[in-house]
């Protein structure tokens, strides 16, 4: 196999999911060094550091987890929706004006963001989606176009 790097054609965006230990942070790893335009997300270190610098997201997960309570799925699709739009990979929808936002209150409404198909906006997404639900959530958020799913072989 070539050690080369690679460039992408177009933005991956790649899940990797599997029980702890089953190696998703070395396969990033390898994979940030094949091709360089990815970034690695983790949603454990966007929590962690949301919480440490006081974010409103970061007060509201911590205030949870005091609790000792799972932080809600809405609060880390925030967390990445938050990073991917500060990278420039999300444009958030346009803001609600006052009639749809008082609309709003009384029906459920779902918001569109753009995403950017340029290859440098490609990323590894490590911890989440935890379930079907969340995967869902997430493809509304931002289309996912890779799902690896790692195994480790049973004992011999």
């Amino acid at each position: 196999m070539s050690r080369t790097t690679r460039q992408l054609k177009k933005a991956a965006r790649i899940i990797l999911v599997g029980a702890p230990g089953v190696g998703k942070g070395t396969q990033t790893e390898r994979l940030i060094k094949r091709y360089p335009q990815l970034a690695s997300i983790s949603s454990g270190d966007l929590l962690r550091e949301n919480v440490r610098r006081k974010t409103p997201l970061g007060l509201k997960a911590e205030s949870t987890i005091l609790a000792g309570n799972l932080v809600p799925d809405n609060v880390i699709l925030d967390l990445i929706s938050s990073e991917l739009c500060s990278k420039g990979w999300l444009s958030p929808p346009p803001p609600l004006t006052t009639a749809a936002a008082a609309a709003t209150t009384t029906t459920t409404t779902t918001t569109t963001t753009t995403s950017s198909l340029d290859s440098n906006a490609s990323f590894i997404l490590d911890g989440f989606p935890r379930t079907a639900a969340q995967a869902t959530s997430l493809d509304r958020l931002i289309p996912i176009n890779l799902v690896v799913h790692l195994l480790t072989p049973p004992p011999s």
